[in-house]
């Protein structure tokens, strides 16, 4: 069972009833205006929910010495943070190189 909204169709106003498939509520055959059989069911659109996963998983090839499999894109951006890494500017990554490494920290270099 649920709870489904009806509206009349003559005055505007709603009402929110506990749906039972096969039974039909007396309280939508007459409104408050006076107008019979007056309310319409209220259909809702669907959530717009884009899924996390990833079907069969994706392979990254460059993040560890062997490739690993992540099943999720929140998975993959979880490891990525742990490691000091982000993502910009779509599949391009690039943290903090660390002290002791010839790469600037910038990810840019200067040509002097």
């Amino acid at each position: 069972m649920k709870m489904q909204d009806y509206e009349c169709t003559e005055c505007g106003e709603r009402i929110e009833l506990l749906y039972r498939r096969g039974h039909h509520d007396a309280r939508l055959n007459q409104c408050r205006c006076g107008a019979d059989h007056p309310f319409q069911e209220i259909v809702a659109a669907p959530p717009n929910i884009k899924s996390d996963g990833v079907p069969g998983g994706f392979v990254i090839e460059n993040l560890d010495r062997h490739p690993r499999r992540f099943e999720s894109k929140s998975a993959y951006h979880a490891e990525l943070k742990a490691r000091g890494l982000t993502t910009e500017r779509g599949n391009q990554w690039r943290g903090d190189p660390g002290n002791g490494s010839d790469k600037p920290r910038n990810g840019m270099s200067r040509w002097i």
